[in-house]
């Protein structure tokens, strides 16, 4: 029973310390609880966006591509659709329409908004490949209408990719020297042949 009491006067006398410490501890719970929250939402929001890949988006994307083919096709150039006219109406649309999804995407992952990494292990290969097919396009756009700032977040995001290649199809080099430490040379080798 002294005990109990003891305790209990402890717990009284030093009540002010023991309420900052918990109330420290509660803070941070609370900080981590929004943090992982927000973690959360970041990527429902993705996984969102990349499911309308699959649905209308991907039709459009779809169109894109078969017009995209086209136009290598008829060895027409893309600089061609940098300024609208009554002939590249339709192609010019089809081609803004994905270089706008691109700069939003591009904006929304600079800004938190979407997951950047999940996307980048997802459309790699196809987000850098078209922006280096759109490349010229956008170049003679930003020329033709002397502004600097059209897809510049696209073309942010492509660079800070191809700066940091995707994780799987380019692993980093202490991972390929690990793999020839540990007699996994094959791998390696496969690694290797992708540079």
């Amino acid at each position: 029973m002294q005990d109990i009491a003891e305790a209990w006067a402890w717990i009284g006398a030093n009540s002010a310390a023991i309420q900052a410490v918990l109330l420290v501890f509660a803070t941070i719970a609370a900080f981590v609880v929004i943090k992982h929250n927000a973690i959360v939402s970041r990527r429902e929001t993705t996984i969102e966006m990349v499911h309308a890949q699959f649905g209308e988006e991907g039709q459009h994307y779809e169109g894109f591509k078969s017009f995209f083919l086209e136009v290598e096709e008829a060895n027409q150039q893309l600089t061609d659709f940098a300024a609208e006219t009554a002939d590249n109406k339709l192609g010019r649309n089809i081609l803004l329409r994905q270089l706008n999804r691109y700069e939003l995407i591009s904006l929304a992952m600079a800004k938190g908004v979407f997951d950047e990494r999940f996307y980048k292990r997802w459309f790699f290969s196809q987000f850098t490949r078209d922006y280096e097919r759109l490349s010229p396009l956008i170049n003679a756009m930003r020329k033709h209408f002397e502004n600097d700032a059209y897809f510049c977040e696209f073309e942010r995001a492509a660079f800070r990719w191809n700066r940091k290649r995707h994780p799987v199809k380019y692993p980093p080099k202490w991972k390929v020297i690990w793999w020839v430490l540990t007699d996994r040379r094959g791998k390696a080798r496969s690694a290797l042949r992708k540079d």
